[in-house]
């Protein structure tokens, strides 16, 4: 009786934890759902998909640079239509896709949903005016074009203009647009406002074109034939009065000229600024930018570097239009000159001769335009190249001489006195009033022949009317 009730008491026991225990499985609460999403890699594509003959043609921009223009033509096309057309609304930046909607330009629609379509090809400019081009074959190659700096031409030019022909080509090559254009002796400078605006009430747009028909031009017709020395000015001014400036050789410059944002110069009305490099070997411690007169006078007045110094192989940009003695040299004629003159901590003296109208802004001093160090014996002479040609002898002699390469030394040695340059020497002691024969010989033996004596200053300009026949 015992064993069976202990039996029963231990069967009741086990009864009651199995109770207990599935009443705790109930309480414990419910998972929640998970919170990511398991799925495949999604579909990756570099550039966008574009359906083969459809409504749209894409084009990618991968050049790094921002693509101001794009054109997609065949020969079809090219032969109805030599000019570009820019099928881009606004401009397309580096990394940048754009759709181009065909139904805006049906003739390049036509030619590409055609049977057979032809090899079309791209031409592309960037805000520097640089050239893309490639080839894009319809029913081959991707409707999406991508553009990438390998299709970048860099021996890609204007159309090929004849030189001496009946047309000069100016090309915008900049993002902004120009709204005047000039060609003539005239730098930007000293425009007056009676120049002649080659636009008129035109704009010149970003990758455009002016096309100036030369017989338009009638007051440049003795430069626009063969002229080694003719030098025209090609100057334009955009929207917000900003100027691009080149200087144009028409015997050797092709007859399209590309301004771009190398001509740009921002000097502001009434400035003339210039940029001197000091390439002596020394020290300046005086600059000095001299009118003729003054040059002539030895004024040395107004030292441009004030309490700084100039060193070796740096530079330094003045305003010329500050110098009231420089007004009538800064507005003259093609003949007016001033005079860039620096002097070191030793008195010695470099001069260079600057011409306004030649329109350029940079200027170097350097150890050959040394003039002014005192030599043993008699006093240097300073003699100017105004020939049109270039010197290769020059002879000095106290008599007139029939020969003059009798008459001693030749004072170039090894050197070839270039047109428009200057060259110093010493000559010997003489007397005040003692007369002075030089002789300059070009390349074809023409004789060039001046006098000089100490009253006459220490200048001798050789010019082309003082050949000797």
């Amino acid at each position: 009786m015992k064993r069976i009730a202990c039996a029963f008491l231990f069967g009741v026991s086990v009864f009651l934890m199995l109770i207990g225990c599935v009443s705790a499985k109930e309480e414990m609460p419910a998972e929640k759902p998970g919170l990511a999403v398991v799925a495949s890699p999604q579909r990756y594509t570099l550039y966008p998909l574009v359906p083969r003959f459809g409504d749209v043609v894409g084009l990618t921009n991968a050049t790094g640079y921002t693509l101001t223009s794009f054109d997609l033509f065949n020969a079809t096309m090219l032969e109805a239509q030599p000019d570009t057309e820019n099928l881009l609304t606004s401009e397309l930046e580096d990394g940048q896709s754009v759709l181009i909607a065909l139904s805006g330009h049906p003739t390049l629609k036509q030619q590409l949903l055609q049977e057979s379509a032809e090899v079309f090809v791209y031409n592309a400019y960037d805000w520097e005016g640089d050239l893309y081009w490639g080839s894009f074959d319809p029913e081959k190659d991707a409707w999406n074009i991508v553009l990438t700096l390998d299709q970048l031409d860099q021996e890609a030019s204007l159309e090929d203009i004849p030189s001496f022909g009946p047309t000069i080509v100016v090309a915008n090559h900049t993002d902004a647009v120009l709204q005047s254009l000039y060609i003539g002796h005239v730098p930007p400078q000293q425009m007056d406002g009676s120049q002649t605006n080659l636009l008129g009430t035109q704009s010149l747009d970003a990758n455009k074109e002016a096309r100036i028909a030369v017989a338009d031009l009638p007051e440049l017709a003795e430069d626009l034939v063969f002229d080694a020395y003719a030098t025209l000015y090609v100057t334009a001014f955009d929207r917000e009065g900003n100027r691009y400036m080149k200087l144009w050789h028409p015997t050797t410059d092709r007859w399209a000229v590309a301004l771009d944002y190398e001509a740009l110069s921002y000097p502001g009305e009434g400035q003339y600024p210039l940029t001197i490099a000091n390439e002596t070997g020394r020290t300046l411690w005086y600059l000095y930018a001299l009118s003729e007169a003054a040059y002539q006078a030895g004024s040395y007045a107004g030292d441009l570097l004030g309490l700084d110094l100039l060193g070796e192989g740096e530079e330094t940009t003045v305003d010329l239009a500050n110098l009231e003695d420089l007004a009538q040299a800064l507005r003259g004629d093609a003949d007016e000159t001033v005079h860039i003159v620096g002097l070191d901590s030793d008195g010695a003296t470099y001069h260079r001769l600057y011409r306004p109208r030649e329109g350029t802004t940079y200027l170097v001093l350097g150890s050959e335009d040394l003039v002014g160090v005192p030599q043993e014996g008699g006093p240097t002479l300073l003699v100017r190249n105004e020939t049109g040609e270039d010197l290769w002898f020059l002879y000095v002699s106290s008599v007139e001489l029939t020969e003059p390469e009798q008459g001693g030394k030749d004072m170039l040695g090894d050197a070839i006195w270039e047109n428009g340059t200057l060259f110093s020497f010493s000559l010997p002691p003489i007397e005040s009033e003692t007369v002075m024969y030089l002789y300059a010989y070009d390349l074809y033996d023409t004789v060039y022949h001046k006098t000089w004596k100490l009253s006459d200053g220490w200048d001798v300009t050789f010019r082309e009317e003082d050949v000797s026949f």
